[in-house]
């Protein structure tokens, strides 16, 4: 028989009453919930703290880039510390307007280091024949990248991953 101000029988007189059951069920769902954030913001937290380490890792390497221009290989290392055992490789577009479909050459160009700012290196070419240098260096941290032309520097080995 249940009476209107609880349960009441052999089994529930052993169990409580309804409302403490119900505080009972409520503080274990907030106790589930309140994990749940916590495991949530943890998660989005070192999500973010991954990214920013990500970012600071490269950002030695963004800011180093190459071109050819007048004749010279420009390596531009606008990163305050300088680069290392630098490769350059330089590969040839088909010319243009000369009617012969003419390439130069793969060619590499070294230089043991870079200093902050620009360094030139002669790279004579013909002046209708567009060179593209792809860019192998190694940055202060001992990490080596690999940028090819228009893209982002890609780690190729390195004594600190992301």
């Amino acid at each position: 028989m249940i009476m209107a101000a609880g349960w009441s029988g052999p089994f529930f007189d052993g169990v409580g009453d309804a409302a403490t059951w119900v505080g009972a069920i409520g503080t274990l769902a907030a106790f589930v919930v309140a994990f749940w954030q916590i495991r949530r913001e943890r998660h989005h937290r070192l999500t973010e703290q991954l990214r920013q380490r990500r970012l600071a890792h490269r950002e030695h390497a963004d800011r180093v880039s190459a071109w050819i221009t007048g004749g010279d290989l420009v390596i531009s290392n606008m990163s305050e510390h300088p680069i290392h055992d630098v490769e350059a490789v330089l590969e040839s577009a088909r010319s243009t307007g000369h009617g012969v479909d003419e390439q130069i050459d793969r060619r590499t160009l070294t230089a043991p280091f870079a200093a902050p700012g620009e360094t030139r290196i002669p790279a004579p070419h013909p002046p209708y024949v567009t060179v593209l240098p792809a860019l192998t260096f190694t940055d202060a941290r001992g990490d080596r990248w690999h940028r090819a032309p228009g893209e982002r520097p890609e780690l190729v080995t390195g004594s600190s991953e992301h």
